[in-house]
C-alpha cells in the first residue's frame, strides 16, 4: 500500500460498512460510541491543548470524515472540520445548587456517552474539558467507532501528550508523519474485495461455519423482537496465581493466555448449555501491515471461534483443539466479516447479529497514566451503558496484571447472573490451570463432589413462563435444578428444575435459575431460528403500492420478479444488501424507513404495511436537567 495526497472522498472500508450498518439499526441511540475521561490535575494550558486536538486532526483525516451513501455505496469524505474543544466551567454551577462535584461530572459523562451522533456530519469526536476545580480538570472525549477503535484511543492519548508538550514548551514533537491515511487503507481494501483476493478465505470460513448451531444461552427474560441494545457491565479481577498457572500450561501445550482463557470461557459456555459445538466471536485488531499500526481509524474485524468439545475431554484436550481453533481462524482472519456473512448464507433476524450472540476478547491496556508536563494525568474508561451483543467478556491485561469485564444486555440478562457466570468461569480456570488433565465434566465448580447420576436429556427447546416455579416441599419430596449434564447448577446458573420423591427424579419441563435465597426465577432459551420454509407463498403477486418496493427488491437483487411475501434474506439479501435497499427507498420514494424497520418486516408486504405510519418516540427525562440546561446555557 502507497499512500497518495488527501482525497475528498473514498470507498468505506469493510468495518466502516459494518458499523454504519449497526449504528443505522439504532439510529438515535450511542451504541458504537467510544468514550474515555481523562482527569487532569495541575496547571493546564488550555491552548496548548486545544493547539495539539489540532495537529492530532491534521495528521489523520479520519477524525475530518463523515459518511454518505451514493448510488447505493457508502462513501467516507474527508473534511476541513476538526474537533472542537468545548470548555465548561461548572464550579459556579456547583457552588449554586451545593451539589457533590462527582454527581454533575457523572451525570455529564453519562449524558456525553449516550449522545447520539449524526454520521453525515463531521467531526465524529467530541471533546469537552470539564473545569471542576482549581486546578482541577476532566477531559471527555468521545468517539464514533466508525473513524476509531480501542487500539486508535490509545494513538489519540500518545500523540496528545506529546503535542501538548511540543505546544506548552515549544519543544519539537518527533512524531513521524503518518505513511498514509485510511482512506487508502479503505481503497486498497476495496481493491482486493473486487479482485476476488479474498475468495480462498471466504470459502474456508464457508466450510468452518457450515451445520453450526446457535448457542443457545438461556437468559432471565425473553428476547424481544427489536432489541434496544440497553446494556451494563460488571467488572472483577483475575486472580494473578491462577493467569501464572495457565501460562505455563498454554507454554506447554504451544498455546497462549488468551487461549486458555478462551478454553475455559467455552467449557462455561458448554456447562450452560450442553452443547458440544460452541461458536464464540472473537475480534482481531485487523493492523497485520506495519503501514497501518500508527493510524487512527476502525480496523478491528471480527472472528468466528468454533470450538468442539465434550465432558469426556480433558481440559488439556481442550485448549488444544482452541489453539488450533485459532490459529486456523488468525489464518484467514483478514476476510472482513461482512464477506464470512455473506459465504455463511444464513438467514438475517431483526432480534439477533448474524452468527453469533456471545463474543470473547483480550485486549491489551497501555499505562493509565500520561506523561503531560505539570499535570498528573489519569485515563478512565467509561462504563458502557449499552450492549452490541448479548454478552461481550473481555480480558484486560496491563503488564502482568489480568481484569474482566461482561458487558451484558440488561433486556436479556439481570446482574446476579452475569455475577454468577463470572464467579463458575473463575472457578473454572482455577480447576483447568490446577487440573489440566481431569475430565471437564469434573472441573469447578463441582471439583471433587459426587457425581449425580445423569437424568435425561438436557433441557427442553421451549419453557413457559410460569409463576409458581415450585411447590412447597411435602414429606421427604423437593425440587433440584441440575444443569444440562445432571449436575446440581450453582446458585444463579441455569437449569432445569426437577422434582425428587425419595430416589425418584421426575422432571418438570421448566427452566430455571436459583438465587443466593432459595428462590426460583424462570430463564428463557432463545426461539428457533426461522428458515426458508417458514415464509409464505412467494409466488402472491405485489399490488400497486408494493410494485417500487419490489422492483427496487429486483435492482439489488438482481432478480426478475419476487412475490409480496418473499424474505429478503432467503432471496439471498445480506445485510449490506438491506443497507441499500433502505437507501434506495428513502432516495426515490421519500420513506421514513430506518435499518431495523427493514430487518423487522423482511418482506415486500411488511414493508408497505410499515410504511404507513408508526408512533412517535418517548421522551426521556433528566434527573440533572436543571443544571445540565444551565450549563448548555452558559456554554455557548
Amino acid at each position: 500500500m502507497t499512500g497518495p495526497g488527501p482525497v475528498a472522498a473514498s470507498p468505506a472500508s469493510s468495518a466502516q460498512r459494518r458499523i454504519h450498518f449497526l449504528d443505522q439499526l439504532v439510529p438515535d441511540g450511542a451504541v458504537q460510541n467510544i468514550t474515555r475521561a481523562l482527569d487532569l490535575r495541575g496547571d493546564l494550558d488550555v491552548t496548548a491543548l486545544h493547539l495539539a486536538v489540532r495537529r492530532i486532526a491534521g495528521r489523520h483525516e479520519s477524525l475530518r470524515t463523515c459518511f454518505a451513501t451514493v448510488d447505493g455505496s457508502l462513501r467516507q469524505l474527508i473534511t476541513e472540520r476538526v474537533p472542537r474543544l468545548r470548555v465548561v466551567d461548572i464550579r459556579d454551577v456547583l457552588a449554586r445548587h451545593g451539589a457533590p462535584t462527582t454527581g454533575l461530572v457523572r451525570a455529564l459523562t453519562d449524558q456525553e456517552t449516550t449522545r447520539a451522533f449524526d454520521l453525515a456530519r463531521a467531526p465524529l469526536l467530541r471533546l469537552t474539558l470539564l473545569h471542576t476545580a482549581p486546578h482541577r480538570y476532566v477531559l471527555l472525549m468521545s468517539f464514533h467507532h466508525v473513524i476509531a477503535d480501542a487500539w486508535s484511543v490509545d494513538i489519540f492519548l500518545t500523540e496528545l501528550a506529546a503535542l501538548y508538550r511540543a505546544e506548552h514548551t515549544g519543544e519539537p514533537a518527533c512524531l513521524p508523519e503518518p505513511r498514509l491515511q485510511y482512506a487508502d487503507y479503505a481503497t486498497w481494501q476495496h481493491r482486493m474485495l473486487r479482485t476476488g483476493r479474498w475468495e480462498r478465505g471466504a470459502n474456508y470460513w464457508r466450510e468452518q461455519l457450515r451445520g453450526a448451531p446457535e448457542l443457545a444461552v438461556p437468559t432471565d427474560h425473553p428476547r424481544p423482537a427489536r432489541p434496544a441494545y440497553r446494556g451494563d457491565s460488571y467488572r472483577f479481577a483475575i486472580d494473578a496465581d491462577v493467569t501464572a498457572r495457565l501460562g505455563e500450561l498454554a507454554r506447554a501445550e504451544g498455546a497462549t493466555v488468551f487461549m486458555a482463557l478462551l478454553a475455559g470461557f467455552a467449557i462455561l459456555m458448554h456447562r450452560c448449555t450442553g452443547q458440544r459445538d460452541i461458536v464464540l466471536g472473537g475480534t482481531t485488531s485487523g493492523r497485520d501491515r506495519p503501514e497501518v499500526e500508527q493510524l487512527i481509524g476502525a480496523f478491528v474485524n471480527m472472528l468466528a471461534l468454533r470450538i468442539r468439545l465434550d465432558g469426556d475431554q480433558s481440559a488439556r484436550e481442550v485448549l488444544s483443539h482452541t489453539s488450533d481453533t485459532c490459529q486456523d481462524a488468525y489464518d484467514h482472519q483478514d476476510v472482513p466479516f461482512e464477506q464470512v456473512v455473506a459465504a455463511h448464507g444464513e438467514v438475517r433476524r431483526p432480534d439477533r447479529h448474524p452468527i453469533f450472540q456471545v463474543v470473547f476478547q483480550m485486549i491489551t491496556e497501555a499505562a493509565a497514566e500520561l506523561s503531560l508536563p505539570g499535570l498528573i494525568a489519569t485515563v478512565q474508561e467509561v462504563d458502557r451503558e449499552n450492549s452490541t451483543y448479548d454478552l461481550v467478556c473481555t480480558v484486560a491485561r496491563t503488564g502482568e496484571r489480568f481484569t474482566g469485564r461482561i458487558d451484558y444486555d440488561t433486556d436479556l440478562f439481570a446482574r446476579p447472573s452475569v455475577e454468577a457466570l463470572a464467579e463458575c468461569w473463575l472457578a473454572i480456570l482455577a480447576d483447568l490451570g490446577r487440573n489440566p488433565d481431569r475430565p471437564i465434566r469434573e472441573l469447578a465448580p463441582y471439583g471433587d463432589r459426587a457425581a449425580v447420576t445423569a437424568v435425561g436429556q438436557a433441557a427442553p427447546d421451549r419453557v413457559p413462563d410460569v409463576a409458581a416455579l415450585a411447590g412447597p416441599a411435602v414429606g421427604d419430596a423437593h425440587d433440584e435444578v441440575l444443569d444440562p449434564h445432571g449436575r446440581p447448577a450453582p446458585v444463579g446458573m441455569p437449569g432445569e428444575l426437577w422434582t425428587v420423591v425419595g430416589d425418584r427424579r421426575t422432571r418438570t419441563g421448566r427452566l430455571v435459575r436459583q438465587r443466593p435465597d432459595g428462590s426460583l426465577v424462570p430463564a428463557y432459551l432463545p426461539e428457533r431460528p426461522a428458515g426458508a420454509a417458514d415464509t409464505l407463498d412467494a409466488t402472491a403477486g405485489v399490488d400497486a403500492t408494493e410494485a417500487p418496493i419490489a422492483g427496487i427488491w429486483c435492482e439489488v437483487l438482481g432478480l426478475a420478479e419476487v412475490g409480496r411475501h418473499d424474505n429478503f434474506f432467503v432471496l439471498g439479501g445480506h445485510s449490506l444488501l438491506a443497507t441499500v435497499v433502505v437507501t434506495l427507498l428513502q432516495e426515490r420514494l421519500g420513506a421514513s424507513l430506518s435499518l431495523a424497520d427493514f430487518f423487522l418486516h423482511p418482506t415486500v408486504a411488511g414493508l408497505a404495511a410499515e410504511l404507513t405510519g408508526r408512533p412517535a418516540a418517548d421522551e426521556v427525562d433528566d434527573d440533572l436537567a436543571e443544571m445540565l440546561t444551565e450549563l448548555e446555557r452558559e456554554s455557548r
